[in-house]
């Protein structure tokens, strides 16, 4: 169905045209991918991009996206050898602080009118965000499958949820089980529990993901100061 200015969500109304962005099923794959590489600013939203394959592919299609509605954006370098995109839009930041982004880092989760958006906009939304977090196991299982990790199972499971709209059989197990405490360039970090949800059947005709040679997730990888970036 199609959305209005003023729509509940989560408890939460505003008077605004954000929401209404999920009337375009494109929007789909820019929120997908935000989902899992992506944050608030004070102005908008920033998502930021690696050096693999998948990353150049979603970019493009969200320049693209973004330039056909003639929105403004800016892309930097940032110092760990990614690109963030940054685009101002201050209904949209807030519609996401109150909707979706969720009181820890790293927090997110899918508003229930999500999950009765049309397929095709599922589908984009999916895709997108096995762009931004998935990988392809080519040797997993009889014929490859697609991975994608997160310490946020809200997230993981509401991922699994629209799967299942698409007819998506998964498989979610834990990575990490506990909190693991250590310490990177002196300085403290905590690494939380991990999630990882996989999907195998029906990823090719749904998705479009060649699970067989995973040449769309491919890495770039740049060695530089004596690091592997990718």
């Amino acid at each position: 169905r199609r959305l209005s200015k003023t729509e509940y969500v989560s408890g939460f109304t505003e008077s605004i045209e954000e929401v209404s962005w999920f009337n375009d099923p494109e929007f789909g794959f820019l929120f997908g991918f935000w989902l899992a590489d992506g944050h608030v600013t004070k102005h908008g939203i920033a998502m930021t991009f690696g050096f693999t394959e998948k990353d150049a592919d979603a970019k493009q299609r969200i320049e693209k996206y973004l330039g056909s509605l003639g929105k403004a954006y800016s892309i930097q370098s940032s110092a760990d050898k990614c690109e963030t995109l940054y685009m101002n839009d201050t209904h949209l930041s807030r519609w996401l602080v109150h909707n979706v982004r969720l009181g820890y880092p790293g927090g997110k989760q899918i508003p229930d009118f999500v999950y009765n958006l049309s397929i095709e906009s599922i589908t984009n939304i999916v895709a997108g965000y096995y762009h931004g977090d998935g990988y392809i196991d080519k040797n997993g299982g009889k014929g490859g499958q697609i991975r994608a990790n997160s310490v946020c199972p809200e997230l993981t499971y509401g991922i699994a949820k629209l799967c299942e709209l698409l007819g998506l059989p998964y498989h979610i197990r834990y990575t990490r089980k506990k909190e693991i405490a250590q310490c990177v360039k002196g300085r403290e970090t905590t690494s939380k529990k991990q999630l990882e949800i996989r999907l195998k059947d029906n990823v090719r005709e749904v998705l479009g993901f060649d699970i067989d040679n995973g040449e769309q997730m491919k890495l770039r990888v740049q060695i530089q100061d004596g690091f592997v970036w990718r």
